[in-house]
């Protein structure tokens, strides 16, 4: 059985994964683990005919997909129980006998939160962010907000970096993101973007940085 998680709620799809590894691992079945996109074609190659592979019950593989010289052809036929997780949502996930995929979205209160970031809109924003913590934790809350942001620093960006994220999302939501941008100039995004990260620091050293968040939402 290959079990395929994927989805923009990372909270939830990586709760389900500690289930399931309790529940092989709880069996007795012992695993191996490998982050796929840290892999080359040769070390994937060697990896999945090594005899280590062989030797393990249950095997995890971490973003698979996000590597497009892999292919989850090379695995669907081994006789063992495998779990892919991806922690972005597959727009086109794969089907087939013997595969569970399960998709873990996030509320459409933090996706409407999110494109709501532009200026002169903070009492919505403010609605939006409130109706999110009943839902999602602050992290996951604050992750989202600075990957917003990033993005909107990428699509007014001239050399982006090998691989970056905005590679990695649709064209349609690259448009999205351009208008957000647009309403915002670079000077603002890298500013915002800034403070982001000092408040980032903020929580890491478990100072008041939920505070911080909502008086910057505030001066948007």
């Amino acid at each position: 059985m290959i079990h395929l998680l994927h989805g923009d709620n990372i909270t939830k799809s990586y709760s389900r994964l500690q289930e399931l590894k309790e529940h092989y691992g709880s069996t007795g079945l012992t695993s191996l683990e490998i982050d796929a996109n840290k892999a080359t074609l040769t070390t994937w190659k060697d990896f999945i005919s090594s005899d280590q592979l062989f030797e393990e019950d249950f095997l995890i593989i971490y973003n698979l997909f996000a590597n497009k010289d892999l292919s989850i052809d090379d695995i669907l036929a081994m006789e063992k129980n495998i779990i892919i997780y991806e922690k972005k949502k597959l727009d086109r996930p794969p089907v087939g006998k013997g595969i569970n995929v399960e998709k873990f979205d996030l509320e459409q209160a933090l996706y409407k939160f999110v494109e709501c970031l532009v200026p002169g809109n903070s009492s919505i924003c403010l609605k939006y962010y409130q109706q999110s913590l009943l839902q999602q934790p602050w992290e996951l809350i604050f992750s989202m907000i600075v990957r917003q942001f990033r993005l909107m620093l990428y699509s007014k960006a001239i050399n982006l970096p090998k691989d970056s994220q905005w590679d990695k999302i649709a064209d349609w939501q690259k448009q999205k993101i351009r208008t957000q941008s647009a309403k915002f100039s670079l000077e603002r995004l890298k500013l915002i973007y800034r403070r982001l990260l000092e408040i980032d620091v903020l929580a890491k050293t478990s100072q008041d940085s939920q505070l911080q968040l909502e008086l910057l939402l505030i001066s948007l």
